[in-house]
């Protein structure tokens, strides 16, 4: 069977998969066939936020791809486009938007561009781990080890971003830093350089056989789904199938069969699944049926059995849907946040685009046709700046989708603009140095930075004259001070904010140099192009307060405002860092007398007053951004007098200083029917506090709180072995308060809630 018949067969499949999405679907991703690259970035981010995947054959809008969107069983409003104007042909955007959808195109010059554009679009609150895939930009080569990390990233719901190989593109380094990541896992080569530049991240180096012993040892309902591919587009028609709680695996020829088969027995898998080409998949599933392995066809004809898979996948799409969405309201103020974040940079990179419209203007010969596009983008770029103003009030009014989509199309626009506009006039030195800037990493970015710069220093002895030199000099100046600020980024061992003023200063003396050379050739720079360099040094200096701001380490406390004497409370502090780290002290400081005052950086725990302090993080190794949870037993009545304490990088960070009156304890008789409330914090490796001992007739009243950090974005689910209580999910950042008569001991459990995978335990005893 060819691609294009895989295609027909995925169609079909989508159109099946319409009744069961009903309502909820008013989204639909398309990609090209042309490369496999897009398809897997486009799967990942399908696999986060439950959004089908079709397929223009050729980059082309079809009739079958009009079919598929407009099923009357579906509600599609946007078709969000991953691939650049290459691979999805500007007609093909044109058309779908004449069918009546809006559209917004997530695309670079090259696949590590198209990879973050889709991060920042579908990962907007920000992501705990990604994945960093191996490219060569050879879909034969490529396709089985990113279809493997397509599988991992699924597991948790990372970012997948596909780079050079063996290398950390600067604009990759800054987006890690931008989306708060934690975990790095990397599918490739190994190397010296990348690790020193991951410095504070987590690292692991993953292979497959990683991945599939972990979902293996995860999950009692781990499956194995088998793509039979002889060519790298048959993977294209799997679009459908989840591949989380799956082991996933490529075959070109049935001659893996073998090796499936000890897999397979060895493992004890039962749910097998044969997709992709219709004549190798039947010949594989052959060779298991053989050895006695029940085996359920996804491929090839229009079966009930491939419909009814397909509607067995749908509920689990269905629940993606509806966790996306609850993940979205969990995190709004997070989202809003970092859109507003994101509309800054996107309106520094619009200016960008418009000098470099200018330059392009002032070099290049003139035609008829590349005149009208030059007037074209203008035009867009008027647009898109009319466009962000809308943006930022969306935002601020909470209609973030919205918000999100325009922002991305507008600036897509005028990049399209400029690409076809290059093309046009055979300018492929740009496009080859668009691609160079996606694809260099932070120190040949510094280098090429600085010889911008000197090129534009000393331009600026030749334009005296211009009108306009002010704003060369100024954006020459600023240039200089990103260096210097990137200097001590390094020296400070933050990577990710080194790459992200590394971008800064490449463009910044990027448009230094162009604006030089303009006021060199025409003695003047545009009224049009001075206020685009004013604009620039201005959100330049806008970004950096706000960058100095956040990479000052704050400590929040969350404690009761009362508490029994001789009778725990609990008390939950959050450190946070813009960047991950380790450190060696962090606790809750607390004394019956009162420190009052602020606490700057220099005030020491020693030098603090208080003469008490939580031990459990006292002393150690412990990793931040992070939530730290204790308990705190007042010895008397009186007024308790609290703060919590981080030391970073032999600096003192401190609360404010909170109280909590202390009554008087009551006698045992009298507790043995009191309530009791406890406060216990889950994340994926733990349950703070683990134990818990209570009176027995107590009515007890725990509140579940799921930390921020170190969890399954699908949080977690607390339940008692004695049906004493199950909280349900419970999001990161959430918390669920459940209440029961204590009558015996017995212990709870905290699951992953989609998949039911086990993750620790604690226990309540009763005395």
């Amino acid at each position: 069977m060819n691609g294009r018949s895989v295609l027909s067969v995925f169609a079909l499949v989508m159109l099946f998969s319409a009744v069961a999405f009903a309502q909820n679907i008013d989204k639909a991703i398309v990609v090209s066939d042309i490369t496999s690259a897009d398809f897997l970035i486009a799967k990942t981010a399908a696999e986060k936020s439950g959004v089908p995947v079709l397929v223009a054959v050729n980059g082309e809008a079809t009739e079958e791809l009009r079919t598929q969107l407009a099923d009357a069983s579906l509600s599609v409003k946007t078709v969000i486009l991953v691939g650049g104007p290459a691979v999805i042909k500007p007609e093909a955007e044109k058309k779908i938007q004449e069918w009546g959808y809006a559209t917004v195109r997530l695309w670079g010059t090259e696949r590590t561009g198209t990879a973050v554009e889709a991060a920042r679009y579908f990962w907007q609150e920000g992501a705990n781990c990604t994945v960093l895939a191996d490219d060569t930009k050879d879909s034969d080569a490529d396709t089985e080890l990113q279809s493997d990390a397509v599988t991992d990233a699924s597991q948790e719901k990372c970012v997948l971003l596909l780079t050079p190989k063996g290398k950390l593109p600067a604009e990759v380094l800054e987006l890690l830093g931008d989306l708060g990541v934690k975990k790095v896992r990397i599918f490739g080569e190994d190397n010296p350089e990348r690790r020193s530049q991951l410095a504070g991240f987590e690292i692991k180096i993953r292979a497959r056989t990683e991945t599939e012993n972990e979902v293996l040892n995860k999950s009692a309902k781990a499956k194995i789904v088998i793509i039979a591919a002889p060519n790298w587009r048959d993977v294209l028609g799997t679009g459908g199938v989840p591949s989380e709680n799956s082991v996933v695996r490529i075959a070109s020829n049935a001659d893996k069969s073998r090796e499936l088969i000890d897999l397979i027995n060895g493992r004890n898998i039962t749910d097998v699944r044969v997709v992709g080409n219709p004549a190798l998949a039947q010949e594989i599933a052959d060779m298991l049926s053989a050895a006695n392995i029940t085996v359920k066809m996804t491929s090839g004809s229009r079966s009930e059995n491939a419909m009814k898979t397909f509607q067995e996948h749908l509920a689990r799409w269905k629940e993606k849907l509806e966790e996306e969405k609850a993940r979205r309201e969990a995190h709004r103020d997070k989202i809003k946040e970092k859109m507003l974040d994101l509309l800054n940079k996107t309106e520094d990179r619009l200016s960008s685009l418009e000098i470099e419209l200018e330059e392009i203007n002032s070099s290049a010969a003139q035609t008829a046709d590349a005149i009208v596009l030059i007037s074209t983008t203008r035009h867009d770029i008027d647009a898109a700046k009319t466009t962000l103003l809308e943006v930022r009030d969306k935002i601020n009014a909470g209609q973030l989708e919205d918000a999100n989509r325009l922002m991305h199309h507008s600036l897509s626009t005028v990049r399209k603009d400029l690409h076809l506009l290059k093309k046009l006039l055979k300018m492929d030195e740009k496009i080859s140095e668009k691609i160079k800037e996606e694809e260099e990493q932070s120190s040949e970015t510094e280098a090429e930075s600085v010889e911008k710069v000197n090129e534009a220093d000393k331009l600026l002895a030749q334009i005296d004259k211009c009108v306009g030199k002010d704003d060369v000099e100024a954006l020459v100046n600023k240039a200089k001070l990103l260096h210097e600020e990137l200097q001590k980024a390094k020296a400070e061992g933050n990577q990710t904010k080194a790459a992200k003023i590394a971008v800064e200063m490449r463009d910044i003396s990027q448009h230094a140099r162009v604006l030089g050379d303009l006021c060199r050739k025409r003695g003047e720079v545009s009224e049009r192009i001075q206020k685009i360099a004013e604009r620039r040094a201005k959100i330049v200096e806008e970004v950096k307060k706000i960058r100095e701001k956040r990479a000052t380490p704050e400590v929040e406390l969350e404690a009761p405002e009362s508490a029994t004497a001789g009778k725990d409370f609990q008390v939950v502090w959050k450190v946070k860092t813009e960047v991950p780290a380790t450190i060696t002290h962090t606790a809750v400081h607390y004394d019956y007398a009162s420190h009052p005052g602020v606490f700057g950086t220099d005030v020491s725990a020693a030098e603090s007053g208080y003469v008490s302090l939580t031990q459990e993080y006292a002393k150690g190794s412990f990793r931040v951004p992070n939530t730290f949870t204790s308990s705190i037993t007042p010895p008397r009545e009186g007024i308790i007098y609290l703060r919590a304490h981080a030391l970073i990088n032999g600096k003192n960070y401190w609360t404010g200083q909170k109280r909590a009156e202390v009554r008087a304890g009551q006698s045992q008789q009298a507790n043995s029917s009191a309530n009791a409330s406890f406060t216990v914090e889950g994340d994926d490796f733990s349950l703070t506090p683990k134990k818990i001992e209570v009176l027995k007739g107590s009515l007890v009243k725990i509140m579940f709180r799921v930390s921020e950090n170190n969890v399954y974005y699908g949080g977690l689910d607390f339940r008692s072995g004695n049906d004493k209580f199950t909280t349900g999910a419970v999001l990161p950042g959430n918390n669920k308060t459940v209440e029961f008569t204590a009558d015996e001991s017995f212990s709870y459990t905290s699951y992953w809630p989609a998949s039911g995978v086990k993750k620790a335990t604690g226990e309540i005893v009763v005395k």
